[in-house]
């Protein structure tokens, strides 16, 4: 009888890297599926987003010099807070139009109790045809401004520069519904979502700074199990399983942030 020594299996063999190819390749093409179809929907979109930082134009400190008062409009301010410069930007990020008369109701912005607004006007539009006009309300629960607007093609809008007395991180409250859109979406910044991961790079390496982790240390234990003659199959395949799983949710939250990411229409941007 002729002794046949033990032949090891080896991992990168033929099948076993299709099988594992095959398998991330159909789950990439499924994230990718819905991530068109997502894209893909038609909505309108009324959105809201808040130029940061803010300016404070005058500090409530100067209050403090003997004879400093302030005029607006020819009247003295009875106040003793801050004079705030704010700009918010009102645009359609949807892929279908919003119609003046597809608005359910006005699309409002209004400020907390105890803030003065001194003034409000458009300062710049995507184009004229949306003929944008604002009218300011007075109320003891809140100051407010009604944005108003003949058509919103999908990325048209405009920017409003608000005036107002009070604190810089004052809460502003935003309102209104069309077809299909309840309430209005409210972002920040000049790229915005609303969904919690930013897309960015520095973002998607945090991200994944894990899973490379996982494969140092997998790569490590194969390496040291297969020199010393021992078994680490079981190992080896046990850290896959958590790395796949992993990066399978890691992808999936990028993708889905991705989807929901609005960005701010060029003409509107801060220049």
């Amino acid at each position: 009888m002729i002794a046949v020594p033990p032949v090891r299996a080896t991992f990168f063999n033929f099948d076993r890297v299709l099988g594992i190819g095959g398998g991330v390749v159909g789950l990439f093409g499924l994230i990718l599926t819905w991530y068109s179809i997502k894209r893909s929907e038609k909505s309108r979109k009324p959105t809201f987003s808040i130029e940061t930082p803010r300016l404070v134009a005058i500090n409530r400190g100067m209050f403090a010099y003997k004879g400093f008062s302030i005029l607006h409009n020819g009247e003295a301010i009875a106040t003793k807070e801050n004079v705030v410069s704010m700009v918010i930007r009102f645009w359609n990020s949807g892929s279908l139009p919003i119609l003046e008369n597809e608005i359910q109701n006005p699309f409002r912005i209004t400020l907390p109790a105890g803030c003065t607004l001194l003034d409000s006007f458009i300062s710049s539009t995507t184009r004229p045809e949306i003929q944008a006009t604002l009218e300011s309300v007075a109320a003891t629960e809140g100051d407010s401004v009604v944005v108003k607007a003949h058509v919103l093609e999908p990325n048209d809008g405009m920017n409003i520069a608000l005036l107002y007395c009070g604190d810089v991180t004052t809460t502003v409250k935003f309102s209104g519904s069309c077809l299909e859109a309840h309430t209005p979406l409210v972002l920040q910044g000049d790229l915005v979502q609303d969904f919690p991961i930013s897309v960015t790079w520095s973002k998607v390496r945090k991200t994944f700074q894990p899973v490379l982790l996982m494969i140092m240390l997998v790569t490590l234990i194969n390496f040291v199990g297969n020199y010393k003659g021992r078994g680490s199959s079981y190992v080896f395949w046990s850290f896959m399983g958590v790395l796949i799983f992993m990066s399978f949710l890691a992808l999936c939250a990028i993708v889905y942030a991705l989807t929901r990411t609005k960005r701010l229409p060029t003409p509107l941007m801060r220049k």
